[in-house]
C-alpha cells in the first residue's frame, strides 16, 4: 500500500501503535501488527519498534459468518472506521463510517452522530438502520485493543427469518474471533515482551561493559553485595590492578576485603561499622568511612573513602559499596599540611628573627655610641681610651659579624652563591683556625684541642674562605654554646682518596655544652632557627649561621650531620671531597736529610697513631713512646746500640716528666747531638719562654701535618736550605714611604683611610669621584703615586669606569700600577667585577687594617 509509509512515519515519529496491510516480495498480502519500544540491538540489527505479521486470507475466513446464509458481513476497524478486515469477498467501502454517513438512514432510535460517539467512547450498541434500500442490524463492540471495533451488518429479514440459528453462529464466531484476537495480542504483547526483555538485557550489558570500561582506567572500585551471605554480584574489573585482590574471591565474600577481622593484615579499617553491623544503615541511607588497604603483591599502602548506600535492586535488598582512592588526595593535605606548618614556623622564625636581630643590632651599636662618647669625656685618659677603643672595636666586628651574615643568607637564597675554587694549604687553613680560635675558648677557660687522623693532604683545590667560613661557624658556637672551663675539639681525619685524585675529609667538631634537643635539631639548620632555653638565653645570634653552612657544604657536595643531648653536648660532623693540589709526596726527603729514624713522645695514643699515619710510606723508622722519662731512656739504649736516633719529636706537656725537662736530659747524654723538636698545643711564645735554655732546636704545634714537619725538619737538618719564608716583623715600617692615590666621595671613609694608612707610614692624596682619579693619574708624573685605591660607587663616573678609563689611558704606567678596590660590595660577584674591569684586588668596607696590609704587600712587596 501506498500510505504504509506514513503508518511507518506515525510508528517512528510518533511511538504509535500501527496495523497496515503490505504486499510481501512473493506478492503475498499480509497484515502487519507494530508497537514502538525503547531502541535496542539485536544481533548486530537496530531496532525501535517490535511487529507480527499475519495472512489476512485467515483472518478473513474467521471472519466469516455461517448463520443467516452468508448475508451477515463482518468488519474489524479502525477507531477513525477504515476496515481493517472485512468478511466480505465483493468490493466495500474504504471507511466504514464514511459510508455509514454517506447511504445510511436511521430509526428514531439512533443517528449517524449516535454511532461516532459510540465508537470515540469505546461503546457497545446495536441499532436498526437501512443502507442501499435494506433494514440491517447494525451492531458494533470495542475488541479491547488498539480502539478497534467488531462490526456486523445483517438484514433483519434474514434474522427474522432464522434467528436462533444466526444469534448461536454469531456467538460462536465472536467468541472464537474474540479468543483469536486475543491470542494474537497476548502473543504480540509475550513477544514484545521477551523482545522488551532482551533488549533490557542487551542494554544492561552495554552498561555492565561501559561501566567496565570506565571503571578500569580509574582507581574507584565498586561492588554490588547481598547483606544475607556477603556474596557480590558485580566487582569492578580494575580490582586485580588497584588492589591486587582476585575478583572471584572478592565475589564470593566481600568481607575478606571491606570488613577488617583480625587475619586480613592487608586492610586497615579506620571507621568500623556500628555495633548493629548493616543493619544499622537505613533504606536508602548512606553510611562513609576511610579504610587502609595494603596492595597484595605490591604493599603499596593507599587509602580509600568507603560509601556503602542499602536499595532494593531487582526486587532484593542489596549494598552497594564505593571504594574511592583518597591517597593522592591525602598526599596532597598532608603536603599542604607540612607547607602550612613550615610556612607558620618559617613565619614565625623570621618574626623572632626581627626581634632577635633589633637585639643583636642594637646590643653593639649602643657600645659603639655609649663608648664613643665615653671617649669623647675621657680623651685626656690614654688607659680609658685604650679600653674604650678596644670595646668599640669589638662591638664593631660583632655588628660587622651579624651584617655578613644577613647578607650571606640573603645571598643563598636568592641562588647567587658560587665557589671560588683556588689552591690552598689545609695545614694552614687549620693553623688559622686554631689562631682564630684559642682565644675565644680561653676567654671562657675552655679546653680547645685539635687532633688529626689519618695522612691528610697538604695542597688541596678548593674554596678555602667558604670551608673556613663553615669550621669558624662551628666553632663559634660550640664556644658561644659551652660553659665557662668546659671543653672543644677539632678532629680533622682523611677517609682516604677517591679517584680521580680527590681527598675524602672529614672535620668534626664537638663540645660538652648545653646541647640541643631532638626536636630542634631537626630544624637546626633551617634560616632564623634558634632554641632558647634557661641555660641559652641571653647568647647572642641571627639564627643564620648553621643555615649558612648547611648551604656552603651542599654547595660543595658535601655532608653536614649533628648529633646532640641537652646537658651533655654536640657534635657536629662535616664530609666533603676537595681535589689534591699537585704531588702531596717527596718520597726521597727524608733520605736525602739523613732521617731515618724518629723518637716521637706523647702521653695521647691518638697523638702516636696520627704521627705513624702520616709518616706511613716515608721509610722513616718510627720508635712511639708515652711519657718523658721513657723516651730519656730509649734516646739512651738506642744510642747505647749504635742505633742513635736522627730526631727527637717530643710533646711539652706530659704526666710526670714532662717534655721540656726530657729535653734536657736527652741533651745532657751522649744521645744529645740529635736536633729536638717540641711538639705543643699550647701558645708557641709560652713554650719558648719556658724552654730558654737551648735544650730544644724548635717548636712545632699541634696539630701534627706532614708538610709542617718536613719544613721543620729540613730547617733543622739542612741549615735552613728550605726553611719556609716569614714575614719581617716590624710591619709598621713595611710601607713607610709608600705613596696612594685615592678615590672616595664619602669625606668620612676618606678621613678614616688616611689616617689608617699614616699609621703606616703610608701617605695618601684623596680625589672625590671616578672623573677626577682618571684626570689625577693622567697628569701624575713618574714615582708619584705606587698604586690606587678605587671606590665603586661614585657620581660622575664610578670605579669600574674609571679603572677602564685608567687602563685604556695610553699612560706609560696605565697596565702597570695596582688598583685596589674599596667598596662595601662584598659578594663574590663583586669581587669578580672588579677583576674583570682591570682591578688587580679587592677589599671589603669596613676596612680590616691588617687584611689591607696583607694586600697591599702582595701588590707591592718592599724591604
Amino acid at each position: 500500500r501506498l500510505d504504509f509509509g506514513e503508518d511507518l512515519d506515525r510508528l517512528a515519529g510518533q511511538h504509535e501503535d500501527i496495523v497496515a496491510d503490505v504486499e510481501a516480495p512473493t506478492a503475498q498480502r499480509l497484515t502487519v501488527f507494530a508497537v514502538p519500544c525503547d531502541p535496542g540491538v539485536y544481533r548486530g540489527f537496530r531496532y525501535s519498534a517490535i511487529g507480527i505479521s499475519f495472512d489476512p486470507a485467515g483472518m478473513t475466513k474467521a471472519l466469516s459468518i455461517e448463520a443467516f446464509s452468508g448475508a451477515s458481513v463482518c468488519y474489524v476497524t479502525y477507531p477513525d472506521g477504515r476496515i481493517l478486515f472485512s468478511s466480505a469477498a465483493d468490493a466495500q467501502p474504504g471507511n466504514f463510517l464514511t459510508h455509514l454517513h454517506d447511504e445510511g438512514e436511521f430509526h428514531r432510535e439512533g443517528s449517524w452522530e449516535d454511532v461516532e460517539r459510540d465508537w470515540h467512547d469505546g461503546r457497545a450498541r446495536m441499532l436498526l438502520c437501512k443502507t442501499g434500500g435494506v433494514e440491517q442490524y447494525l451492531c458494533y463492540q470495542p475488541v479491547g485493543f488498539g480502539g478497534w471495533m467488531l462490526v456486523s451488518m445483517t438484514p433483519v429479514a434474514v434474522v427474522n427469518a432464522s434467528m436462533d440459528r444466526f444469534m448461536l453462529a454469531t456467538f460462536a464466531v465472536l467468541a472464537g474471533l474474540f479468543g483469536l484476537i486475543a491470542l494474537g495480542v497476548v502473543a504480540l504483547v509475550i513477544l514484545g515482551g521477551r523482545r522488551r526483555m532482551d533488549a533490557k538485557n542487551s542494554e544492561i550489558r552495554s552498561r555492565e561493559a561501559l561501566f567496565d570500561l570506565l571503571t578500569e582506567n580509574t582507581d574507584d572500585i565498586f561492588i554490588l553485595f547481598s547483606p544475607v551471605d556477603f556474596t557480590a554480584g558485580y566487582v569492578s574489573p580494575n580490582l586485580r590492578r588497584v588492589l591486587g585482590f582476585e575478583e572471584s574471591e572478592v565475589r564470593q565474600d566481600v568481607r575478606r576485603l571491606v570488613f577488617e577481622d583480625g587475619e586480613n593484615v592487608f586492610v586497615t579499617d579506620r571507621d568500623p561499622f556500628p555495633a548493629d553491623g548493616l543493619s544499622a544503615i537505613p533504606q536508602g541511607g548512606i553510611w562513609s568511612g576511610e579504610l587502609d588497604v595494603l596492595h597484595v603483591r605490591t604493599y603499596e599502602l593507599r587509602r580509600f573513602k568507603k560509601l556503602l548506600r542499602r536499595c532494593n535492586f531487582e526486587g532484593k535488598e542489596q549494598f552497594i559499596l564505593m571504594l574511592s582512592d583518597r591517597t593522592k588526595e591525602r598526599q596532597m593535605y598532608e603536603t599542604l599540611g607540612e607547607a602550612l606548618h613550615t610556612a607558620k614556623a618559617a613565619n614565625e622564625a623570621k618574626s623572632n628573627f626581627l626581634a632577635n636581630m633589633s637585639h643583636d643590632i642594637r646590643t653593639p651599636m649602643n657600645a659603639v655610641v655609649g663608648f664613643s662618647v665615653l671617649l669623647g669625656r675621657d680623651a685626656e685618659d690614654p688607659e680609658k681610651v685604650r679600653e674604650y677603643t678596644r670595646k668599640i672595636a669589638a662591638s664593631s666586628q660583632h655588628l660587622l659579624g651579624l651584617i655578613n651574615d644577613i647578607l650571606d643568607m640573603s645571598k643563598i637564597e636568592s641562588g647567587k652563591t658560587s665557589l671560588n675554587m683556588s689552591q690552598f694549604s689545609l695545614p694552614g687553613l687549620i693553623d688559622e683556625l686554631y689562631t682564630m680560635m684559642l682565644p675565644q675558648a680561653r676567654a671562657k677557660n675552655q679546653e680547645f684541642d685539635l687532633y688529626t687522623k689519618g695522612a691528610l693532604p697538604d695542597l688541596l683545590l678548593g674554596d678555602k674562605l667558604r670551608l673556613s667560613q663553615v669550621l669558624i661557624n662551628l666553632l663559634s658556637n660550640a664556644v658561644k654554646y659551652t660553659q665557662d672551663g668546659g671543653h672543644i675539639s677539632l678532629t680533622v681525619e682523611s677517609l682516604g682518596q677517591n679517584p680521580p685524585n680527590h681527598e675524602h675529609l672529614r672535620f668534626i667538631v664537638a663540645d660538652n655544652g648545653y646541647g640541643m634537643s631532638e626536636g630542634f635539631m631537626t630544624t637546626i639548620f633551617d634560616p632564623f632557627a634558634r632554641e632558647v632555653t634557661d641555660a641559652t638565653r641571653g647568647i647572642q645570634g641571627t639564627g643564620l649561621g648553621m643555615a649558612i653552612t648547611k648551604n656552603i657544604i651542599d654547595l660543595m657536595g658535601g655532608t653536614v650531620t649533628v648529633e646532640s643531648e641537652p646537658g651533655v653536648g654536640s657534635t657536629f660532623t662535616v664530609e666533603v671531597e676537595m681535589a689534591a693540589a699537585g704531588s702531596q709526596h717527596d718520597d726521597g726527603f727524608w733520605q736525602r736529610h739523613g732521617l731515618l729514624r724518629l723518637l716521637v713522645a706523647d702521653d695521647e695514643d691518638q697523638i702516636c697513631e696520627n704521627i705513624v699515619g702520616a709518616m706511613a710510606g716515608t721509610g722513616v723508622e718510627i720508635c712511639c713512646v708515652q711519657s718523658g722519662q721513657e723516651a730519656v731512656q730509649q734516646a739512651a739504649e738506642a744510642q747505647a746500640a749504635g742505633q742513635g736516633f736522627d730526631l727527637v719529636l717530643i710533646d711539652w706537656r706530659m704526666p710526670g716528666m714532662d717534655g721540656l725537662e726530657a729535653a734536657r736530659r736527652i741533651r745532657g747524654q751522649a744521645a744529645g747531638k740529635a736536633p729536638l723538636i717540641v711538639l705543643t698545643s699550647y701558645d708557641l711564645e709560652e713554650a719558648r719562654e719556658a724552654a730558654r735554655g737551648g735544650e730544644v732546636d724548635l717548636f712545632l704545634p699541634k696539630p701534627f701535618f706532614l708538610s709542617n714537619f718536613r719544613r721543620a725538619a729540613s730547617q733543622l737538618l739542612d741549615g735552613g736550605a728550605e726553611e719556609a719564608e716569614s714575614i719581617p716583623e716590624g710591619g709598621e715600617t713595611l710601607f713607610r714611604g709608600l705613596k696612594v692615590l685615592a678615590a672616595e666621595d664619602n669625606e668620612l671613609n676618606a678621613e678614616i683611610l688616611v689616617e689608617l694608612l699614616d699609621v703606616e707610614g703610608i701617605s695618601c692624596e684623596v680625589v672625590h669621584n671616578g672623573q677626577e682619579a682618571v684626570d689625577r693619574f693622567l697628569r701624575m708624573k713618574p714615582g708619584e703615586f705606587d698604586m690606587i685605591f678605587m671606590d665603586v660607587q661614585m657620581p660622575v663616573l664610578d670605579g669600574y669606569e674609571a679603572t677602564r678609563a685608567i687602563r685604556t689611558s695610553g699612560h706609560p704606567l696605565a697596565a702597570k700600577i695596582p688598583i685596589i678596590a674599596m667598596t662595601a660590595n662584598a659578594f663574590e660577584e663583586d669581587v669578580q667585577a672588579a677583576l674583570s674591569a682591570g682591578m688587580d684586588a679587592h677589599t671589603a668596607k669596613p676596612i680590616d687594617l691588617e687584611k689591607l696590609k696583607a694586600t697591599i704587600a702582595t701588590l707591592h712587596p718592599r724591604g
